[in-house]
């Protein structure tokens, strides 16, 4: 009677189980009959499906114990019961221990030790209620069993999921049985931004006894096994799914001659120069990298939207222009950080939070460069755009941000306070614009392909008014004409320009509207700036290659298409009109029509 790995009838979920390896799980789990949920932060270009059946999706940033405890009760809600969990969800880049901030080593830990104990603790509350029980597999990792250089605190992570595994095993049994697969490398669609072209993915394929890197079925079925009725009498294990290991490097380093293997005495592997001349894959990313399209814990389950494309953000160093910098970086993009380092109302500041910002996007395994160039200058705008096309080769994205204010109510406005203001915002937008504008056009020209995209950074108060900024009001609105004059203009060329209008906590906004602007003591921090970028992100991508000229509002989870200046329905006598005419007239159109908006402020 042949022996079969049979799900039937269950319920499965698989952490971040909607690409890469995740998504080999939820295959094999579909095809074992089981019932099957992905989450994932973001939702996968298309439904993952097997021969069983297609996965059910729903977000979740699993390291967010709240939103990992609504996420098993929907589960629940919807199916009655949850039998397997699958703790996927993962990753690192490279970052040197020494160097990377505390924030991103916090942020690895979350991601790949406290994440899967939230998840399980959810469903083991869960578990522990039927009487069938339930079982836990944990995707740990070769990197929590031999040195890491560069990814430490993802390894240290990884350990530590294995030594929880064997406590909760005990904890929780009998009903609750937990296992860990214990990863290597992985070949998934996003191999070759870690091991480059099919030469070195070969590479590196050699160095595993097996010779060849497991696909993400492989890790999938080891996984199916452990949460089958086959493994009932397995809990607190490991299994190894790593293809033999590594090869050892001192059997290419020694020259003793009769140091060989099987694989080398047939051929099939020979190596002849040492592996310290080689490209050094003995700290090749395991499973996690090769797997997740990721560069930070950030960017876990990010599709690499902007992959290889280079983007410059104006007034970078804080607030939203670091939450887009950041985001694009981990979206795969290179980033120009421009930032003069100035204080709110631009005057000079001893630190350079530009450097800053550059550090934490390289700590993440990107690539950015600092600029400190005036965009309101116009060799300084200038000098800018060729930065970010001698740094990386060209420029894809142009995303301008930067700004000051200084609010005053108009009768007390000084000259100074409007012609800096409208000089940073709305020339700065302008001078930035026209030469990327005709470095694109070039390329264009030369019949090269553009798919280049400006995003500008107006506000409500340009499109509605704003009580006591009223310079910051009127470069804000310039800034949303400037915006659609730019995309009839610039669409010829390959470039769509788009506006956003955001509402965020940032210096310029906490301190007028302290109270709404507050930080939440606990659930989603709407006034967030990072809530901003993915808009920001998806406008930049070659995605968004037919939408130009529109304005979104954005504001914590909400996204809007502002609907601007349009003809009203006139009133026409045919003739001139005469003055005294004109009241009953104008205020008869006003009472059809609709009301304005509120002022802010008023």
């Amino acid at each position: 009677m042949a022996i079969e790995v049979d799900l039937s009838g269950s319920v499965a979920l698989v952490t971040g189980g909607v690409r890469g390896v995740g998504a080999g799980i939820s295959r094999v789990f579909l095809e074992a009959g089981a019932t099957v949920v992905t989450c994932a932060r973001r939702p996968p270009e298309a439904p993952v499906t097997g021969v069983g059946g297609t996965a059910e999706f729903l977000p979740c940033d699993v390291r967010d114990a709240g939103a990992v405890q609504e996420l098993v009760e929907a589960i629940v809600a919807r199916y009655g019961r949850l039998d397997h969990v699958v703790n996927n969800a993962g990753g690192a880049p490279f970052a040197p221990t020494a160097t990377a901030s505390p924030n991103y080593h916090d942020k690895i830990v979350q991601l790949n030790l406290m994440a899967p104990l939230w998840v399980s603790r959810a469903a083991n509350a869960v578990m522990q209620q039927q009487p069938t029980g339930g079982s836990i597999v944990m995707i740990s990792s070769v990197s929590g069993h031999r040195p890491s250089p560069a990814s430490a605190a993802y390894g240290a992570a990884k350990a530590g999921l294995d030594s929880l595994v064997g406590s909760l095993a005990v904890e929780w049994a009998p009903k609750v049985r937990l296992n860990s697969v214990i990863v290597g490398m992985v070949r998934t669609e996003n191999s070759h931004l870690h091991y480059g072209d099919e030469a070195g993915i070969a590479a590196v394929a050699d160095t595993v006894p097996l010779r060849r890197l497991a696909t993400p079925e492989d890790i999938g079925r080891c996984a199916a096994f452990l949460a089958s009725p086959l493994a009932g009498y397995v809990t607190g294990g490991t299994l190894l799914a790593h293809g033999g290991g590594e090869r050892p490097a001192f059997l290419d380093a020694a020259t003793a001659g009769n140091v060989e293997t099987a694989g080398q005495r047939t051929g099939t592997a020979s190596r002849t120069a040492p592996i310290a001349s080689r490209r050094d894959i003995r700290s090749a990313p395991d499973h996690a990298a090769g797997t997740r399209e990721t560069r930070t814990a950030e960017m876990t389950e990010n599709t690499l939207l902007c992959a290889g494309r280079t983007v410059i953000v104006t007034g970078a160093g804080r607030g939203i222009g670091r939450a887009h910098a950041l985001a694009f970086a981990a979206a795969g993009a290179n980033v120009v950080v421009n930032d003069l380092g100035a204080e709110l109302d631009g005057a000079p500041s001893a630190d350079s939070p530009a450097a800053q910002v550059v550090a934490e996007i390289e700590a993440m395994g990107g690539r950015a460069v600092v600029n400190g160039d005036d965009v309101a200058d116009w060799d300084g705008a200038k000098r800018l755009i060729a930065q970010a096309v001698s740094a990386f080769g060209g420029l894809d994205v142009l995303v301008n941000n930067a700004g000051i204010v200084r609010d005053r109510m108009l009768v007390n406005l000084g000259e100074d306070e409007w012609d800096s203001v409208i000089r940073v915002h709305l020339k700065g937008h302008f001078a930035t614009m026209r030469h990327a504008a005709e470095y694109w056009r070039g390329e264009s020209k030369a019949g090269r392909p553009v798919a280049a995209r400006i995003v500008n950074t107006s506000s409500g108060a340009g499109l509605q008014g704003a009580v006591g900024q009223g310079n910051y009001a009127t470069a804000k609105a310039g800034i949303a004409a400037l915006t659609i004059t730019a995309a009839a203009e610039f669409g010829r060329y390959g470039i769509t320009v788009n506006a956003i209008a955001p509402s965020a906590r940032t210096r310029m906004t906490e301190t007028v509207f302290a109270e709404t602007m507050a930080r939440p003591d606990e659930g989603f921090d709407a006034m967030a700036p990072e809530n901003i970028s993915p808009l920001v992100v998806w406008l930049g991508s070659a995605e968004s290659a037919d939408v130009t000229g529109r304005m979104f509002e954005v504001e914590g989870g909400k996204v809007a298409l502002a609907d601007g200046w349009r003809h009203g329905i006139p009133v026409d006598r045919g003739a001139r009109w005469e003055p005294a005419e004109l009241g009953a007239a104008v205020r008869d159109l006003i009472a059809k029509s609709a009301p304005p908006e509120a002022v802010y402020g008023a």
